[in-house]
C-alpha cells in the first residue's frame, strides 16, 4: 500500500518559515512464512473421517487442499479438507495452497500423513464339506469363512481323511489388500471334516460282462479305474492311496526316496518329462504338479517354455494360483483352465486391478 505525508513548519526567530514539503512510501504485504498443515497422528486404516487443518496462518486467504490422484490413502471429498476419508494405509503427500488477501501474500505448503495399518481382523475359519472316508483332504471344499481377508487351503491337501469327525489343519493366507492395510499375517487353524464310509457296491460281481473300468465315487465325482494311472476322478485326476505304500491295491502312490517325491502309478510305472523339451504334468488329489526328466516333482519357481510362462510350484499344495505371497512379495497366477492356468501375470494388471511389474511383483499399490 502507498501512504502520502505532508510537513508544515512555522517560523521562527533565526529562521524564515520553510517551503512546505509532502512525501510517500510502499508497505508491502506481509509473507505467510509460518503457515504450516498441522500434523495428523495416530490414524489407522478404518477410522473415521477427519478434517484438515493449517497453523500460523497471519491473513485471511481461503485454504485449498489437496492430494495426489489415486494416492490410495485419503479421499478429498471436497477441496476445503473437512471429512477426509481414509481408504488405505500408507503415506500421501498433502498439499495446502492459501490464497493472498489485502494485507498478506499467497503461498503453499505440503505435508506428509501416514495413516497405519489397522489391528489384525479376527479371521473366522471355513467350513468343509464331507467325503468319502480314504480321500484326501483335497477333495473336500472349503467354503465360507473370511474370504474378504484372504484364502484358504488345506496345509496338507493329500493327507487322507480318516473315518468320522476329525480336525485338520488348514493354512490361511492373506490377500494383497489385507496385507496392505491390516496388521495381518499368514497363519493355520484347524476346521472339522466329517469323512463316511464308503457306500457299498451292489453290483454283481459275478457277471462277466460287468464294467471294471469305471464305478461312481458315492459323494459326487465320476471315478474311473484306468490300467496305468489307477483311480482318476473327474474333478481332482488321479486319487492316491497311502503315500510310500507299495501295495498293488489298484491306485497310485506317493513315493518319496533320497531324491524327492515322485508318482509311483497303479501298474508301478512312474510319469517323466521329456530332458530338456518340457516337464510332465499331471492332475493329482486336485492339484497339478510337474515332473522332470527323471520323475521328480518339481517345487519352486519353475519356467515351462511348453506354456511359455513362469509357475510357482508349492512343496505341499502343488501348482499355485491367484495371488500368492512369495518371500514377502505378492505375485498374481493366472487361475482359470483355459491352457494358461498357473501361468504367473508379469508387466500388466491383474483381474482385480492391481499392477505387477515385468518381473510379476505386485507394486504395492492400490487400484
Amino acid at each position: 500500500m502507498t501512504a502520502e505525508y505532508e510537513l508544515t513548519n512555522t517560523e521562527s526567530t533565526n529562521y524564515q518559515k520553510p517551503d512546505q514539503a509532502a512525501f510517500s512510501f510502499e508497505i508491502g504485504k506481509a509473507d505467510e512464512n509460518e503457515v504450516q498443515i498441522v500434523t495428523v497422528d495416530g490414524k489407522v486404516y478404518g477410522d473415521a473421517p477427519f478434517d484438515l487443518e493449517v497453523s500460523g496462518q497471519k491473513g485471511t486467504g481461503a485454504v485449498i487442499y489437496s492430494v495426489p490422484e489415486d494416492n490410495g490413502v485419503l479421499e478429498l471429498p471436497d477441496n476445503h479438507g473437512s471429512d477426509v476419508k481414509i481408504i488405505g494405509a500408507g503415506s500421501v503427500m498433502v498439499t495446502a495452497q492459501i490464497a493472498g488477501d489485502e494485507k498478506c501474500n499467497g503461498t503453499t505448503v505440503t505435508r506428509k500423513i501416514t495413516i497405519g495399518k489397522a489391528a489384525a481382523p479376527q479371521i473366522i475359519w471355513p467350513t468343509a464339506s464331507s467325503v468319502e472316508a480314504g480321500s484326501s483332504l483335497s477333495a473336500s471344499v472349503l467354503a465360507g469363512g473370511s474370504t474378504e481377508y484372504g484364502s484358504f487351503t488345506w496345509k496338507d491337501p493329500a493327507q487322507l481323511a480318516e473315518a468320522g469327525t476329525h480336525s485338520y489343519e488348514v493354512e490361511f493366507t492373506p490377500n494383497a489388500g489385507a496385507a496392505l492395510n491390516y496388521e495381518i499375517q499368514p497363519m493355520i487353524g484347524v476346521v472339522e471334516l466329517t469323512a463316511t464310509m464308503p457306500a457299498s457296491d451292489n453290483r454283481n460281481h459275478n457277471t462277466a460282462d460287468r464294467d471294471s473300468s469305471s464305478d461312481r465315487d458315492a459323494s459326487s465325482a465320476a471315478i474311473r479305474k484306468d490300467p496305468i494311472e489307477g483311480r482318476i476322478s473327474s474333478d481332482r485326476g488321479i486319487i492316491t492311496g497311502a503315500a510310500n505304500s507299495t501295495a498293488n491295491d489298484g491306485y497310485s502312490h506317493w513315493i518319496q526316496d533320497a531324491y524327492g517325491w515322485w508318482l509311483r502309478f497303479a501298474d508301478n510305472s512312474y510319469l517323466k518329462g521329456r530332458s530338456g523339451i518340457s516337464y510332465a504334468w499331471e492332475h493329482v488329489n486336485g492339484s497339478w504338479w510337474a515332473f522332470d526328466e527323471n520323475g521328480y516333482t518339481k517345487t519352486g519357481w519353475l519356467r515351462d517354455e511348453t506354456f511359455g510362462g513362469w509357475f510357482y510350484i508349492d512343496p505341499k499344495r502343488g501348482m499355485q494360483t491367484g495371488w500368492v505371497l512369495i518371500d514377502g512379495v505378492w505375485y498374481y497366477f493366472h487361475p482359470v483352465s483355459d491352457g494358461r492356468k498357473g501361468i504367473m501375470y508379469a508387466g500388466q494388471k491383474t483381474p482385480d486391478g492391481y499392477y505387477v511389474d515385468e518381473n510379476g511383483a505386485w507394486d504395492g499399490k492400490e487400484k
